[in-house]
């Protein structure tokens, strides 16, 4: 089940980040923490997100390269900026077969815009509600040998909440250089620097008394500086193979206050590397007279990772002043092939396999400044993992086909999962998963695009956040549950009606079962059982462009709630609109969100210290503008 969203669907979008057109799409699940802001997206697909702070089973590639942070799994959605994408490639479903660790529930794959031929730029003003501005520039362009593309943006807003200010300057260049008709050499480089305020969740009472878009977190802030580049060269040895070398290096530096009402706070701070290496081979012929395509490569990583935290628990009942520093250090190699084979004309096998070797290890010095007590631990690990995968694909006729796979993936623990906030737990497992998929895909020219996948995974060592019993003054851990069941049915469909309308939707079902344990029996939280959207296009490409969204999202149970005894987060449906007028030099358009001004929250969860004395929520903003304007030279 493979998706695309292109440069015409990203114009037509009201999407001022990636999670905003990620959102759409059938199979994933997008929730913001902090209401309007990048800075607290969290997505997944196929019930993964929980909303335990554990990480994400979607493996998220920039120009293929693995972003994913080492510390959380989690990308940093607020990196990578939409003006700067010409494509986002969606893959569902387990594919660690050829991409490894992550690659549970799926991969996205962003690939950003290059040098186009000739010479241009473009020159942006948005603005909207919340004291919302952008303003972004790029250049691009290409000749025989160069080619160029570079872009800048810097975005500040208030925020639909109290506390929610973000302030952040981002950057992306994209170079290429042919050293002959057949090699490239090429550099992608990028930064960003942002300051955030966290406005937190709230409960009934305090909604009640300061407002949806109230705070009574007002100290909780973060900040982020993140720079990367990458430096690739690609050949064609000739017509029918091909070799691709990838390099690079990501660093950053954060920082955090986090405070849980009542109790006390947490001051983070972190630096981590991450180095990458990754080499590919890929031959398209012919075998034993049939269409055949084989692929080999390898991967090498290595990430570093160095934390400091300060929680301080004030409440008399649990008195709790502690320093930790902590020092992580992985290291991956992962080798891998992919086989597909035409064993008829109509009939194609896949055959793919890959082993990965990871280790970790780690040191962590605590001081309880309460009674001058200093803890000393380390530990390491090292695991080996084999990820197969089989499949057939049958095309039923020139423009539809069906699927079916069968695969095994991984994914392993992350570094706070294993040394972070919930204490050490250096002896959980990797993740192991077994995944069964069939589906069917249709694609008549540019008039139809549609897919159905029915999916059943079995989670083997799932690791997930178990809160304490509720009225405990603890922590909880992170845990390896023995098995949990994640059923779904995904559907897309985009119809080009005419040639002034287009119509786009999509529907999800998911549901997720605790197989053994204690919480047997249970769904996992968070992500809601239906989801669905729909959407018309009425105008062309150049000239007027009138665009709807709906969205709709069924109940949630809330983060946390692994007995799912607490009332459910309630359905809601949200409707976007834009009008847009886009010419040879200038495009202007007009967007309102939510225009039905509903109120919703994507986010909820129990907490608090004692853990169940404090329902959370996140509320989401009601209706809001947004306008801009593109000079395009």
């Amino acid at each position: 089940h493979v998706t695309v969203i292109t440069q015409e669907d990203i114009q037509k979008s009201n999407a001022t980040n990636v999670g905003d057109l990620l959102g759409t799409e059938s199979g994933l699940w997008v929730a913001n923490t902090s209401g309007s802001t990048p800075s607290g997206i969290l997505i997944d697909g196929r019930g993964f997100n929980n909303g335990g702070g554990n990480g994400s089973r979607v493996l998220v590639l920039i120009d293929g390269r693995r972003s994913n942070l080492p510390d959380t799994s989690n990308p940093d959605w607020a990196a990578i900026p939409v003006e700067s994408i010409e494509r986002i490639e969606i893959v569902r479903g387990s594919s660690a077969a050829l991409y490894g660790d992550n690659a549970v529930a799926g991969v996205i794959n962003i690939i950003t815009k290059q040098g186009a031929a000739g010479s241009a730029s473009r020159y942006s003003l948005e603005t909207g509600s919340y004291g919302y501005w952008n303003r972004k520039a790029a250049i691009s362009g290409r000749n025989a040998a160069l080619s160029y593309y570079f872009h800048g943006g810097y975005e500040s807003t208030d925020g639909f909440r109290e506390n929610s200010d973000y302030r952040a300057s981002n950057y992306v260049g994209n170079f290429g250089y042919k050293i002959s008709d057949f090699s490239t050499i090429r550099l992608r480089s990028s930064y960003l620097s942002n300051e955030r305020l966290l406005p937190g969740s709230l409960t009934m009472d305090e909604i009640a008394t300061v407002g949806r878009d109230g705070s009574v977190t007002n100290e909780d802030h973060g900040g982020t500086r993140q720079a990367g580049y990458d430096i690739g060269f690609d050949s064609y040895l000739n017509k029918n193979q091909w070799i691709e070398l990838t390099g690079g290096q990501m660093l950053r530096g954060e920082d955090s206050r986090i405070t849980i009402p009542d109790a006390g706070t947490t001051d983070l701070g972190g630096d981590s590397r991450s180095t990458q290496l990754t080499g590919k081979y890929r031959i398209i012929g012919r075998l034993a007279g049939r269409e055949n395509r084989f692929i080999l490569g390898t991967d090498l990583i290595k990430e570093t990772v160095r934390a400091q935290s300060s929680n301080n628990y004030p409440d008399p009942s649990f008195p709790y002043v502690v320093t930790e520093t902590t020092d992580y250090e992985r290291r991956l190699i992962g080798a891998y092939a992919n086989e597909e084979f035409s064993i008829a004309p109509t009939l194609i096998l896949t055959l793919a396999g890959r082993m990965d070797w990871s280790g970790f290890q780690f040191s962590q010095t605590s001081t309880d400044l309460t009674t001058g007590t200093v803890t000393d631990a380390s530990g390491d690990r090292s695991f080996r993992v084999w990820s197969p995968k089989v499949g057939l694909t049958y095309l039923t006729s020139p423009v539809t086909s069906l699927y079916a796979t069968w695969s095994r993936s991984v994914r392993f623990p992350n570094r706070d999962e294993l040394t972070g906030f919930f204490g050490i737990t250096p002896e959980l497992d990797p993740e192991r998963a077994m995944t069964v998929e069939m589906g069917n895909k249709i694609l008549i020219g540019n008039r139809f695009d549609g897919s159905l996948s029915v999916f059943r995974t079995d989670m083997k060592n799932e690791i997930l956040y178990i809160p304490p019993a509720v009225g405990d003054f603890a922590f909880g851990e992170n845990q390896n549950l023995p098995e949990v069941r994640h059923d779904g049915v995904e559907a897309s469909a985009k119809i080009r009606y005419s040639e002034t309308v287009s119509l786009k939707g999509g529907y999800t079902v998911t549901r997720t079962e605790i197989q053994e344990g204690l919480y047997q029996g249970r769904e996992l939280p968070i992500t809601p059982r239906h989801a669905g959207t729909a959407g018309v296009d009425w105008g062309r490409e150049k000239g007027w462009l009138l665009s709807t969204m709906g969205r709709f999202v069924g109940q949630r149970i809330l983060a946390n709630d692994l007995a799912n005894n607490q009332e459910e987060l309630p359905a809601y449906v949200v409707i976007d609109v834009r009008i847009n007028y886009r010419g040879d030099k200038l495009e202007t358009f007009f967007g309102v969100n939510n225009a039905l001004n509903r109120e919703y929250e994507d986010f909820g969860g129990v907490g608090g210290f004692p853990f169940g004395d404090r329902i959370g929520f996140n509320p989401s903003p009601g209706r809001n503008y947004l306008g801009g304007i593109t000079l395009r030279f």
